[in-house]
């Protein structure tokens, strides 16, 4: 992360309007991959639990990409998966809101800051 990445940053929050728009741009700071990004943002404008199968369908990833990235997803906390019948039972992913998302980032970056305060109070 250099300085410059940060203005970057500081500029395109206060640039965009758009709130999704200012979580993906957050996203994409600290290297979420696209496909991370894509699978979250569908689940936010589906606004319902997709299988596996339907997040393939609107992605065109792989299952084993999609899978790959919804484990991701799940260990963060960011979704959810839920026990659903479709043809037959199976389970869901449904996305935790963008605003319990969002605290849970900055939950993040308080913790980092405060085991960095006391490494360094150190030196």
């Amino acid at each position: 992360m250099t300085r410059e990445s940060l203005s970057i940053l500081g500029e395109k929050v206060e640039a965009e309007e758009n709130p999704k728009e200012l979580l993906k741009e957050i996203f994409r700071f600290i290297n979420f991959e696209p496909a991370n990004i894509d699978i979250y943002f569908l689940f936010v404008e589906k606004k319902r639990a997709l299988t596996v199968r339907e997040i393939c369908n609107s992605l065109k990833y792989s299952e084993r990409t999609v899978r790959k990235y919804l484990k991701e997803l799940l260990a963060l906390g960011y979704i959810k998966r839920v026990s659903t019948v479709r043809e037959r039972p199976c389970y869901a992913y449904v996305a935790v809101s963008p605003k319990k998302v969002w605290q849970k980032l900055v939950n993040q970056v308080r913790q980092i800051r405060k085991k960095a305060s006391k490494r360094i109070a150190k030196i």
